[in-house]
């Protein structure tokens, strides 16, 4: 045993050292859907029509993919029917994995498009976000 165990610890330390977001975890503070409301430059409802990794990611400002929306319904920001929002891979840089044909409600950061979301923002499937639906609804989204 005592040769698999330093065998073990060098596929472990070389693990990190080829992928050192897949070593890290995301951590976020923990906050209220109206935090998460003041926080977003954008708030939206939509589905996801594509998701995809960006053709030069960047590890270092967490855009590595790239999700495409039908936006249903505004409550914050100025955003057109289709709109591009990035997002991490996942893991230490708290991307947001979504799913192609799902809807979310979407908190998203930026001034301009492409937006940026992440698992810290808010951001939720549609299904998990329906008291927040009803919340945001006497928002400008009922206008």
């Amino acid at each position: 045993m005592r040769f698999l165990s330093p065998l073990v610890m060098y596929g472990y330390c070389a693990s990190i050292l080829m992928d050192p977001l897949a070593a890290q975890a995301c951590s976020c503070r923990e906050f209220t859907k109206e935090e998460a409301y003041q926080d977003a430059d954008v708030v939206f409802l939509g589905t996801v029509e594509q998701f995809e990794a960006n053709k030069h990611p960047s590890v270092w400002n967490f855009t590595g993919r790239t999700a495409q929306f039908r936006v249903e319904k505004v409550w914050k920001g100025t955003v057109k029917p289709l709109l591009k929002v990035r997002t991490g891979f996942g893991g230490g840089d708290c991307g947001y994995d979504f799913e192609v044909g799902k809807p979310y409600l979407v908190f998203a950061q930026g001034s301009k498009p492409p937006y940026y979301t992440g698992m810290c923002s808010g951001t939720a499937p549609a299904e998990h976000g329906g008291r927040e639906l009803e919340n945001l609804g006497n928002r400008r989204g009922d206008d």
